[in-house]
């Protein structure tokens, strides 16, 4: 890693600046893998350079950011592209964030359990724009969604409803969407926090008219609570959701006991949850449990699903780290997974595990050998395989267990610098 002084240029280019300091890092990775599953089959490769800067004002605040470029992506490095971008300025208690960040709701949100109706939107290479405050032991956050209207909304001609941003032959322009607020704390002997966000201009109820006709004329209905995203409505990735949310959370410890407390409403579909977490630490050993209850006052049959319910227990000491866990949903679909990891020594680290009620499984082996500051290379060898993989819904997904493995027999080496 390079780093490189740059007074004069900072004194030119922020008035007020001090200094600035940037930093060069670079990170390259090849691999190995032997499965048609996935995004990877046969030898592949990329590598990225890393920018970070920062630079503090004379009156007290400090301006940074990062940026990543892309070099190569299974090719010889013809094209460059830029992502992963986040600048900032920021005071020793309030900040504000532009790019590659999280929305204020994920930020301050905190539940250790499973809630249905908790689907607050995670950013997912989604523009943001966040602002956030601290006062005492108090944090509060404030964000918006940078939809751009000429490549995340695309105006059907059918949809002509006076105010609406699909309204119309013209593209929507640029605008802030689904503002976000959440806030978390201290009071006394108990933790709290709370999250809003608005509904997305792309909600569109699971069944309505998109606004869209297909080839042969019929309309398109909406899926997931949103316009279908092959209709070029809405740009928002896999982790972003659409829907009105709000919740709140409360905690406190009690005999040794860590004890949250949840309510969660989706406005949008009308669901709710109540959910109560459990936590408790022996020596080397964790234990968590968790409780909800489902509500749909809409839906009287989804009311007879159940509740949602899990355990889990962490044993970590030394070398060893051992980590179980057993979930069941409102449809009492189980989910229970073991998986253990043991350091051997001198950066050689051994992996295995069974997840997905045993449908996947693996063996991993890792040797860091990375030096000061985490910089220099590793190499991973692994085994994985997923029984339950389905073609038609699980195309490109091979992230198999608790460290994200591909299918298959994979060998891959990594560099940083």
């Amino acid at each position: 890693m390079k780093r490189i002084l740059l007074a004069s240029v900072a004194t030119v280019a922020f008035a007020g600046a001090a200094a600035a300091e940037v930093t060069f890092g670079a990170d390259a990775t090849l691999g190995f893998n032997n499965s048609e599953v996935g995004d990877n089959f046969g030898f592949y490769w990329s590598a990225d350079l890393n920018l970070g800067f920062n630079s503090e004002l004379d009156n007290g605040l400090t301006a940074g950011g990062s940026l990543t470029i892309e070099l190569s992506n299974d090719n010889l490095g013809q094209t460059l592209e830029t992502g992963d971008f986040e600048f900032y300025i920021v005071s020793d208690n309030s900040g504000l964030y532009f790019g590659d960040t999280a929305f204020a709701a994920e930020t301050q949100w905190g539940f250790a359990g499973s809630l249905i109706a908790d689907v607050f939107s995670e950013q997912d290479n989604e523009v943001v724009l966040r602002g956030d405050y601290t006062f005492g032991d108090n944090s509060f956050s404030l964000s918006g969604n940078l939809a751009d209207g000429a490549e995340d909304f695309q105006v059907p001609a059918t949809d002509t409803e006076p105010g609406s941003l699909r309204a119309g032959n013209v593209r929507a322009p640029d605008f802030i969407d689904q503002l976000s607020f959440g806030a978390s704390g201290q009071y006394a002997a108990f933790t709290y926090s709370f999250a809003y966000q608005e509904e997305s201009a792309a909600f569109c109820a699971t069944g309505e008219d998109s606004g869209f006709d297909d080839a042969d004329g019929n309309p398109i209905l909406c899926e997931n609570n949103s316009v279908p995203q092959d209709q070029g409505v809405y740009s928002a990735y896999d982790d972003f959701n659409t829907s009105n949310v709000w919740g709140a959370t409360v905690g406190t410890v009690f005999s040794g006991f860590n004890i949250d407390l949840a309510y969660v409403q989706n406005i949008s579909t009308d669901q709710n949850n109540l959910g109560i977490a459990v936590g408790y630490t022996i020596g080397d050993l964790q234990l968590d449990a968790y409780y909800s209850i489902n509500n749909n006052p809409n839906l009287p049959e989804y009311n007879d699903f159940g509740d949602n319910w899990g355990v889990a227990a962490a044993y970590e000491s030394g070398a060893i780290l051992v980590e179980a866990s057993y979930e069941t949903d409102q449809f009492a679909d189980e989910d229970w997974g073991i998986d253990a990891a043991y350091d051997i020594g001198n950066g050689f680290i051994v992996a295995a595990g069974v997840d997905d009620n045993g449908d996947s499984y693996y063996v991993a082996g890792l040797i860091d050998l990375a030096g000061e500051d985490d910089l220099g290379a590793s190499v991973g060898i692994s085994y994985a395989v997923d029984d339950s993989y389905d073609p038609a819904e699980d195309a490109g997904d091979d992230e198999i267990g608790k460290f994200d493995l591909q299918e298959g027999l994979t060998a891959e080496v990594t560099f940083n610098f």
